[in-house]
Order: structure tokens, then C-alpha cells, then sequence
């Protein structure tokens, strides 16, 4: 097998694991910005209350003139409408937020899926040294001691195996794409 395949294989198990610790995460994320989306929908209804009108806005005098607004609208208004638009922004920006982990969830889904057609064709010993070798990310040697005693191989013996087991997962998987 070649050594550049062999390393895309092996990243793609790394990957794989990676994925399936992560995606939990993401889904509380999306129900986290969908919380938050909520609570800017529900400012924008009772924005009034937010809003606390200075007696005087800003370039009144205190003379007996009454001034007129060109647009016809008041200062409480103006500052309603300016509040809305910034909860508007920030809603927008949550949605996209949203959006894009959504997104990142589905693509995530898909590896994992395609990932365990080819692992749950192996058996359950080479499962566990797919597991051992890939999920945790600690000293391989610390992996093949602990695989050497659990399953009762020797050293090189559970390398050859997780040789052919990559070699393998790199055939079917490439059958996919």
C-alpha cells in the first residue's frame, strides 16, 4: 500500500473518532443560538420596555419652541426603530451561525456514516484495535502495550494487524467516493 494513502486512511480514522466526540457539541450550539434567537425575537416585541426616554433629546432647548420633526416621527420612535435594527443584525448574524454549524453537522453525519459502513464490516477484535489505535490520541506504544496484554499479541503482531486493518478500511472506503 502506499505510504500517502496508508496516512489519508489514517487520518480519516482520527477524523472519524474526532467527529463522533464532537457533534454533540454542535447540536448543543444549535440549541443554544436557537435559544438566543428566541430572546432577540422576544426584544424586538416588548423593545419599548427597553428603551428609556431621555426628557430631553439631544439638541432640544429649554425655550418655548415647539420644533417639528422633518420625517414626522418622534424621538422615542427613532430610538425604537434604531434599537430594532441592531437586534435585527444580531438575529441575522445568530441565524447564519445556525446555519453554517447545521451545515457542519450534516457533512458531519455523512463521514461518520460512510465511515461505519467500512468499520462495522470488521470484526469485533479488529474493531477494538481500530478503536484503541485511533479514538485515543496517546502514545502508540502505550496503545500496543496495553493491546499486547488485553488480546494477547505480540508488539509486532498488533502492528501487522493494524497494517492490514488501514489497508483494508483504505479499499472499501475509496469504493464510496
Amino acid at each position: 500500500m502506499e505510504k500517502e494513502l496508508f496516512q489519508k486512511t489514517e487520518g480519516q480514522l482520527y477524523r472519524y473518532y474526532r467527529y463522533k466526540k464532537q457533534i454533540n457539541k454542535k447540536y448543543r450550539k444549535v440549541e443554544s443560538l436557537e435559544e438566543q434567537i428566541k430572546a432577540i425575537d422576544n426584544q424586538m416585541r416588548n423593545v419599548h420596555n427597553y428603551i428609556s426616554l431621555d426628557t430631553m433629546p439631544p439638541g432640544a432647548g429649554c425655550g418655548e419652541r415647539v420644533q417639528a420633526s422633518i420625517s414626522g416621527s418622534s424621538y422615542m420612535e427613532k430610538q425604537m426603530e434604531n434599537e430594532v435594527t441592531k437586534l435585527e443584525k444580531r438575529k441575522v448574524e445568530k441565524i447564519k451561525q445556525k446555519i453554517k454549524t447545521e451545515s457542519k453537522i450534516m457533512e458531519m453525519k455523512n463521514f461518520i456514516r460512510m465511515m461505519d459502513t467500512n468499520i462495522e464490516e470488521l470484526r469485533e477484535e479488529d474493531k477494538r484495535i481500530i478503536k484503541f489505535f485511533y479514538e485515543d490520541s496517546k502514545n502508540d506504544k502505550e496503545n500496543v502495550s496495553y493491546l499486547t496484554i488485553k488480546l494477547n499479541l505480540s508488539a509486532p503482531t498488533v502492528y501487522r494487524r493494524k497494517q492490514v486493518l488501514v489497508e483494508n478500511i483504505a479499499d472499501s472506503m475509496w469504493m464510496y467516493k
